[in-house]
């Protein structure tokens, strides 16, 4: 009974860690997407698009320049900068929009297979982009400036609005998925939760600020290919395949024997 209930929380902190970097990659791609369609050439790491700030890049030619009063001066990995207040406002909203978009998927699969394969993945979906409205309250708290405050230097909202929009979107999607699970799975999915963020978000973080050192170098193997650094686009690749080898795991877990 031990060796069977630790198979069943290795395969959910499996299915967690899966949707997890598959969702912050899935953020990152939103922008990538606007990015790549009106053509000005992105690179993007781990954790976003490569750039950096307050130093100038090694290839200054390779990188746009940008400059913003309460932030400073910065250098994004990109071949053109967008040539709107509409581009940047559609570039910086892509992102934020895929986490509502996930949540929404997740709440139809899981409803439509409850707890078969791919209502367990709705849920999940749903469980962990709802969490990390969390993430954007703590930011709003700690004075952080992302997506949602340079979408307000585009769009007339103000950032801390934007973000406690975000934020409690994605936060009733967490509080609805926590709902449906008894509270033994609470406990359990709550706890892998802070272990996914230990293994996945800090790790992807790290690899992020090597990899833009590197891109600075223009080492050849970073280099993008489709608009994404090499390693990224490996890494996804893996990622795909694991999940897919959860599928075939489950489903054969779920077969009848004999």
């Amino acid at each position: 009974m031990a060796t069977r209930s630790s198979r069943s929380v290795g395969r959910t902190l499996w299915l967690l860690l899966l949707v997890i970097y598959g969702s912050v990659q899935l953020h990152e791609a939103g922008h990538w997407l606007v990015l790549e369609c009106s053509g000005r050439g992105p690179t993007m790491g781990f954790a976003g698009l490569v750039q950096r700030w307050d130093t100038p890049p090694q290839f200054p030619d390779h990188w746009q320049q940008i400059q913003y009063p309460e932030v400073g001066i910065g250098w994004m990995r990109l071949q053109s900068l967008p040539g709107s207040h509409l581009e940047w406002a559609a570039m910086l909203l892509a992102g934020q929009m895929v986490p509502l978009l996930l949540i929404g998927l997740g709440f139809f699969l899981f409803h439509r297979h409850r707890w078969n394969r791919a209502g367990v993945v709705g849920l999940m979906l749903v469980f962990v982009n709802g969490a990390m409205g969390l993430a954007k309250l703590i930011g709003l708290l700690a004075g952080s400036k992302g997506d949602l405050y340079f979408l307000s230097l585009h769009v007339p909202m103000h950032p801390t609005l934007l973000s406690l929009v975000f934020a409690a979107l994605q936060l009733a999607g967490f509080a609805w998925a926590w709902c449906q699970l008894p509270p033994p799975r609470q406990r359990l999915w709550g706890g892998l939760l802070v272990l996914g963020y230990f293994l996945i978000i800090i790790p992807l973080r790290l690899a992020d600020a090597r990899l833009r050192q590197l891109v600075n170098l223009e080492v050849n193997w970073v280099q993008p290919l489709f608009g994404w650094s090499k390693p990224v686009l490996l890494v996804n690749v893996l990622a795909v395949g694991l999940f897919a080898l959860w599928w075939v795991t489950e489903t054969a877990k779920a077969e009848p024997s004999g």
